[in-house]
């Protein structure tokens, strides 16, 4: 699977982050069924240039992963069956075009529970886009555009199963060599509560969380383990941050609350 991601920050906010360039290509290489998950191993070439109002990087990875799915008890719902959570209510729908999929609402369409004892829909501006699941292909998959010149994609662009075979290979460009390197992993990505926070090192580090304006919404410090969890269920719908920090060196995970 070939999968792009690209994200445009607006130009009249201050943002930390200005651009995201994410190209990745992913083999699948083992699946494993568990009671209460799926575990897959796959190996991955990934190419990460992000534009910050200061400086641009580059991150290369070429490595093997394992990518945990857990439970989501909204696909198990019918078409247009309710979703009733602890402060929201929303159902999704299915669609057999080109792919068959599961699409999970923009958060426009979304009833919140409100002051009073009524649901109500939320007001909000900006990238707030509908979420596509493909069978057998993952997800999500998205675009939106805000009023102020933002955007945010994620697209499937090419994947090859057995004697199956769709759209344009990838290119992924100005990376002569790729690197080996351990990298920070957080899941479930997209998440609606709890995460787990996987850290490659064994050193003590300090956990950071931002929010899509880069203010810091938790801090902890580390010093015995480097796998844990952080229940974020208060936390609004949105996009973060997760920054594993030690010493001068920093890895940063983006992730997704529904």
């Amino acid at each position: 699977m070939h999968v792009k991601e690209y994200n445009l920050g607006d130009a009249y906010f201050f943002l930390p982050i200005r651009e995201y360039d994410n190209r990745c290509i992913y083999k699948y290489l083992v699946r494993t069924v568990y009671a209460d998950s799926i575990v897959y191993r796959y190996a991955r070439k990934q190419s990460i240039k992000t534009v910050y109002t200061d400086r641009t990087t580059l991150e290369t990875y070429n490595d093997t992963l394992k990518s945990v799915v857990l439970a989501n008890p909204g696909f198990d719902k019918l078409h247009g069956e309710p979703i009733v959570t602890d402060y929201s209510a929303y159902q999704m729908y299915m669609r057999n075009d080109e792919f068959r999929m599961k699409i999970s609402p923009s958060r426009m369409n979304e009833l919140y529970v409100g002051n009073g004892p009524c649901l109500s829909a939320i007001a909000g501006e900006g990238c707030l886009p509908e979420k596509r699941y493909i069978a057998g292909l993952g997800g999500p998959y998205y675009y939106c555009g805000g009023y102020v010149g933002d955007s945010e994609e994620r697209k499937l662009v090419y994947y090859k199963k057995g004697e199956s075979e769709w759209g344009e290979k990838l290119v992924i460009t100005g990376v002569s060599n790729f690197k080996t390197r351990d990298r920070l992993q957080v899941y479930p990505n997209p998440f609606t509560g709890e995460i787990t926070v996987e850290y490659p090192g064994t050193e003590n580090f300090t956990i950071e969380i931002l929010n899509s304006g880069g203010q810091k919404v938790f801090v902890n410090n580390v010093s015995t383990r480097n796998r844990f969890q952080i229940n974020l269920s208060v936390f609004p719908s949105g996009v973060y941050f997760v920054k594993a920090i030690t010493g001068k060196k920093a890895m940063v995970q983006k992730i997704i609350k529904h």
